[in-house]
């Protein structure tokens, strides 16, 4: 179970100012972190230390990001494209079928985005003969 929620008992942020080498808080892929106010929260909580990067996955910011989906709901998508059917799957889905399926190294959410994982998605499927581009 996840026990980690953004509050003062959970994060514990005395014991985390006390780091002194501390530069990064990631918690990106924490669905109990997930907001823009979490992470403003976690930021604030971190004061006066501004050397912390805080790392939250804003599921807002990147479900709007252009070529992450193909149109806004399943009605607008094509039901016989292998991609419509892989939209509704979330991100860690679609990476952990990259490694498990496709025996490929796990990709980095910071450097991979969910159009790129799509991308190495379809290629592998493409590859596989699985997928036919017209």
């Amino acid at each position: 179970r996840n026990f980690l929620k953004p509050n003062n008992d959970s994060l514990r942020f005395g014991e985390i100012k006390s780091l002194p080498h501390l530069k990064l808080l990631d918690v990106s892929l924490n669905q109990k972190c997930r907001t823009a106010e979490h992470r403003e929260f976690i930021k604030k909580s971190l004061l006066p230390s501004e050397k912390v990067d805080v790392l939250v996955t804003i599921w807002q910011e990147k479900s709007n990001l252009e070529f992450n989906c193909i149109g806004s709901s399943a009605a607008q998508r094509d039901p016989n494209l292998l991609r419509s059917q892989l939209e509704p799957w979330g991100t860690v889905n679609l990476r952990r079928r990259l490694v498990r399926d496709f025996g490929k190294e796990p990709t980095d959410p910071a450097l991979v985005d969910r159009a790129g994982v799509m991308h190495m998605l379809l290629s592998c499927y493409k590859r596989e003969g699985l997928l036919q581009v017209d």
